[in-house]
């Protein structure tokens, strides 16, 4: 595949996904630029916004170790991929479903590895939300006041908001 001319600029938008893992809170990054699609009067219509991700950071929330290493490399083989054309969705389904010893289970779903973490976080940034997998003892309701993007975090008052201190999501 040959490498594609992409246009960064001096600026990029980036949306940044923190995901619980066995081994802690992995933040993943996604950089973007963005395209405004005309509306049928001509002028560019806002709510018609294309997202193009030209490059993945991501980061494990303690110093250091074998796990961070991984993300690292992964995240920077994806951005070599996204630099060459391939689409960030078919990257992403290759992370997803892989499995380490250190799995954590949440509400409805569970986070098998960091590599997991990574596909479900670019899940988020494409607008897929978070994949609803069964738990080993059957899938079962989420808990009052947990965050119903996630499912993570509980919901916390903040100063007139209800806000996920996980994924961000407010009400």
């Amino acid at each position: 595949m040959a490498k594609r001319d992409v246009q960064i600029g001096d600026a990029v938008e980036a949306s940044t996904y923190k995901v619980v893992t066995g081994c802690g809170p992995v933040y993943v990054t996604v950089n973007y630029t963005t395209d405004t699609l005309q509306g049928q009067d001509g002028n560019p219509d806002p709510d018609r916004v294309i997202k193009h991700p030209v490059r993945i950071l991501g980061k494990m929330g303690k110093a250091g170790g074998c796990a961070a290493s991984q993300i690292e490399a992964v995240t920077s083989l994806v951005s070599v991929a996204l630099s060459h054309g391939a689409p960030l969705d078919e990257i992403a389904a290759k992370l997803g479903g892989i499995r380490c010893h250190n799995a954590v289970q949440h509400t409805h779903y569970e986070v098998r590895s960091c590599a997991d973490a990574m596909w479900i976080a670019i899940r988020r940034f494409l607008g897929l939300g978070v994949p609803k997998r069964a738990s080993p003892n059957g899938d079962r309701a989420p808990d009052a006041g947990s965050c119903p993007e996630c499912e993570v975090a509980m919901i916390e008052d903040d100063e007139g908001s209800r806000s996920c201190p996980s994924c961000g999501h407010t009400e």
